[in-house]
């Protein structure tokens, strides 16, 4: 049954055309096309990466043989693409076989008809940059536009919640990927295709017994019904364990034959978060044999046996246990076809030594491997659509975002590592109502299972208002329901972290700089030092709101790499800390932003471009450890009350324990030990405290959290100083801006 594969990759033909003129011209259909003029590239990959600075459209052209012997009349012909960027035609020798948009996803096309021995393709791709950002009709997210790329913008004076395009501050998209940026191939199989498959796990009021659904597409490209006999199996993958079977009897017609089988599962492995304990996969088998008993079809690939909630509250449950998310935001490259497996293996072991058990991929789809590997990790992904601010309100426009949502989802329905779909990554109003509701709907109609959220701004009880009637009624609801955490780079002061009880948080972070070593790398040496501050805001550092959060520009570049990442190592210390110990009163997650650097830059990452961690990446290691000690600290006339507290996120309790913590106050100072019979599962709260006698505008408390056998389990220290009052929403100029603390 396995099929022939004919690489088409490798060297390619191309040829620009700034006036999309060639197809009028019909160059498709000429007998032999004149290549003088045209370049050579490589496929795959992006034609930025090759050197062409280009936005519109590239035909690409390509030569190949197939000899005679490799078709029968039994077998089919399949040329498959597995990513163009953005949008594409296809013709072969000269036939048009169609088009796709969306640079995510595989399209293939039936050719067998039309092959020769030496045949011509000649592929259209076109990727524009939109002139106008905020109504954008290219739909792509993060890879595309996005403050963490190139960008054309003037210096952040104020964040506006709901900037446009008339805001010089706006950030406008100056590069858009664009190419064949997967490989592509020829196909020759068997003429019986999987064409879609949806595998479900259902539990029947316990983990003992589920019920497993397979529902999908199977196409005969033949002019006969089949009988077909075979069957479905579970296979341990990476545990040891029992298989299931099932045996199955199709009957194949012509065409699309739509498929809905049953499979009960007695006791089997769940798939966990590496913290809460294994990802047990399963290897799915379904093999078909004709009435010769001859294999027509086989399909394989890996699944999981789980269960994802949200709660009205954003409760968030694993198999029915409730867990805390610590995560991050991602996006692995500008251009997707850079990243390869060592990179992704680099960054997902990275992920999980920090502590991390979800992910946020950033409005957009990475490779297919990385998902495989969060799957296999037990690291849950929190996934944006590819929609990233403003798009064109056009219905045109809003019926091909319901197409690429389509595709989108049931690409990664199969991965256990899926939690969650997020329509759209900080939505306009314009948008919210129209694209966004057709986009919710759409996910919700395919996949029941998985929690939906339309807006990743937007943190409310239960369901957001399906429609705003105006954009004050919307910007009003968004400053109150916000889920992205600013405190201490856009507005407020890092200390006022105390204060913010959100229910959960989709980003929060501040900029810094990378270190020199890495600088060096991709800042000229004449506009490293003295500073070139157009090169720094085009790498994207925030020269403004740096000013506002840490005072004047150093004399030295080490000082400013020092302060930067100084800055950021106290913003995510205090943040999360903070955070975590409101566990469950209110918050139920983290996601830190970003993880690493798209291109070489200056932003929120904790990981630069070339994979150096920042000062901040250990912080938030350590911030993020299952078991967390955490400080604080009430200050009154006369004397400070130390409170020690403990997160544990293990779903099991913790006994025999010992606090050793010491608190100093300018000469006071005091030494203790406290035993701690037991620290119950998924719990939050005070395990000591202590007063310290006398007026102090700040303590110092370090502590640790030993077990039994003598081993730290967590070890912090901190200095406390009283906290600030602050107001930190109002209005100028009719626009509403986040300010600085005022303290009162």
């Amino acid at each position: 049954m396995d099929g022939a594969i004919i690489e088409l990759n490798g060297n390619w033909l191309i040829k620009h055309d700034p006036e999309d003129k060639l197809e009028k011209e019909g160059i498709m259909y000429r007998d032999s096309i004149e290549t003088a003029g045209w370049n050579r590239i490589e496929v795959p990959s992006h034609w930025q990466n090759q050197g062409y600075d280009y936005q519109g459209v590239v035909w690409y052209l390509k030569e190949f043989k197939v000899e005679n012997d490799r078709l029968d009349d039994n077998r089919k012909a399949f040329l498959n693409f597995k990513g163009v960027d953005y949008r594409c035609q296809v013709w072969l020798n000269g036939v048009y076989f169609g088009t796709h948009e969306g640079d995510f996803d595989s399209f293939e096309f039936e050719v067998s008809d039309f092959l020769k021995q030496e045949n011509r393709l000649l592929v259209k791709v076109e990727s524009y940059v939109d002139r106008r950002p905020e109504f954008k009709t290219t739909l792509k997210g993060g890879n595309y536009h996005w403050d963490c790329l190139p960008v054309k913008q003037q210096g952040l004076k104020d964040c506006p919640e709901v900037p446009s395009a008339s805001n010089p501050q706006y950030p406008n998209p100056v590069v858009n990927p664009g190419g064949i940026w997967k490989p592509v191939f020829l196909e020759i199989t068997e003429p019986f295709r999987v064409e879609e498959l949806f595998i479900t796990p259902e539990f029947k009021g316990s983990q003992k017994e589920v019920e497993l659904y397979i529902k999908g597409k199977v196409y005969n490209w033949t002019d006969d019904p089949v009988s077909c006999q075979g069957n479905i199996k579970l296979i341990p993958d990476n545990f040891r364990g029992d298989s299931f079977v099932k045996d199955i009897d199709l009957y194949l017609t012509p065409g699309y034959n739509y498929i809905s089988l049953k499979m009960e599962l007695n006791r089997p492995e769940l798939w966990w978060t590496w913290d809460l304990g294994n990802p047990n996969l399963y290897r799915f088998e379904l093999k078909l044999n004709d009435e010769n008993d001859r294999q027509i079809i086989k399909y394989t690939r890996l699944i999981g046996i789980r269960k994802v909630e949200k709660g009205s509250n954003w409760e968030l449950y694993l198999n029915g246990k409730r867990f805390f998310a610590r995560g991050t935001n991602y996006l692995s490259d500008h251009y997707l076809s850079r990243t390869d497996k060592e990179r992704y293996d680099t960054d997902i072991e990275m992920m999980v030594e920090a502590n991390m058990n979800m992910v946020r991929v950033f409005s957009h789809m990475e490779k297919d491997y990385f998902y495989e590997e969060c799957d296999r990790r037990g690291i849950l992904v929190f996934q944006d659509l590819p929609f990233q601010w403003g798009y064109e309100p056009d219905p045109v426009i809003i019926e091909r975002a319901r197409s690429i949502s389509e595709r989108f989802v049931k690409k990664l329905y199969n991965h256990p590592s899926i939690f969650l779909w997020c329509c759209h990554s900080e939505s306009r109003y314009h948008d919210y109502n129209k694209l966004d509701r057709i986009v919710e709907a759409t996910i919700r109609k395919i996949d029941p299972g998985r929690p939906v959220w339309r807006d990743s701004v937007i943190m409310t009880s239960g369901e957001p208002p399906e429609y705003f009637g105006s954009l004050d009624e919307f910007e009003d609801y968004v400053s109150a329901n916000i889920s992205v955490h600013w405190v201490g780079w856009y507005w407020g002061e890092i200390g006022d972290a105390e204060y913010y009880n959100p229910l959960f948080i989709t980003e929060f972070g501040t900029q810094s700089l990378p270190g020199i070593e890495s600088l060096k790398k991709f800042i000229p040496e004449e506009k490293l030092w003295p500073p070139d501050w157009d090169e720094y805001r085009y790498r994207g550092f925030q020269t403004n709101i740096y000013q506002e959060n840490m005072g004047s520009f150093p004399e030295k570049l080490e000082d400013l790499v020092r302060i930067t990442q100084d800055y950021q190592h106290k913003f995510y210390k205090k943040h999360i800390e903070a955070l975590r110990r409101k566990k469950y009163r209110n918050v139920n997650g983290l996601l830190q932003f970003h993880f690493v650097n798209t291109w070489p830059a200056i932003d929120w990452s904790i990981i630069d471009y070339y994979r150096k961690p920042k000062k901040a990446y250990f912080t938030v290691k350590d911030a993020f450890k299952p078991v967390l000690v955490s400080f604080t600290a009430i200050f009154n006339q006369g004397s400070v009350e130390a409170r020690a507290w403990v997160v544990n996120d293990y779903h099991h309790s913790l006994e025999d324990l010992t606090l050793r913590w010491e608190i100093t106050g300018k000469e006071e100072h005091i030494n203790k030990e406290v035993e701690i019979p037991v620290i119950e599962a998924d719990l939050a709260g005070i395990i000591a405290r202590e007063i310290i006698s006398g007026d102090f505008k700040e303590i110092r408390v370090r502590g640790e959290l030993i077990d039994k056998s003598g081993k730290v389990l967590s070890a912090n220290k901190d200095t406390l100083i009283p906290l600030k009052k602050y107001k930190y929403v109002e209005r100028v100029d009719g626009v509403k801006v986040n300010r600085k603390a005022d303290a009162i």
